[in-house]
């Protein structure tokens, strides 16, 4: 009935809940890879969405309080791992517009949360 999204030192010791989600609210969906860490460490990046119906988006979570910021301007049918950019500018994924549709490569801006298809081939 509920996900987390916990972290922990490097070491393993001090885990803590970030944040949770419950009933059909969801983090990431399995298989995709989970959260994404910002490079400064501040910020985690997840697919988050709803698991009846399935519909995922771009969520950032901050690690000092846990503040879930949704970017839900798009809608998906399926993520894969939100992965930042080196510069800390925005994110690129792989998504789904609809279920039976191909995965594109989607970019994302940060902090606006703005999306940007940038393939409109198959990718995996």
């Amino acid at each position: 009935g509920e996900q987390k999204l916990m972290i922990a030192n490097a070491d393993g010791t001090e885990p803590r809940q970030l944040a949770a989600r419950r009933g059909d609210e969801i983090f990431f969906n399995f298989p995709a890879p989970g959260p994404s860490w910002s490079s400064d460490g501040k910020t985690i990046a997840t697919s988050i969405g709803t698991s009846n119906p399935q519909t995922m988006s771009v969520a950032v979570v901050s690690v000092a309080t846990g503040e879930i910021t949704v970017w839900d301007s798009q809608k998906f049918s399926w993520t894969n791992k939100p992965t930042w950019l080196a510069d800390g500018k925005g994110l690129l994924m792989l998504a789904r517009e609809a279920e039976g549709q191909p995965n594109q490569i989607w970019q994302i801006t940060y902090p606006a949360g703005e999306y940007k298809k940038l393939s409109n081939d198959v990718w995996g």
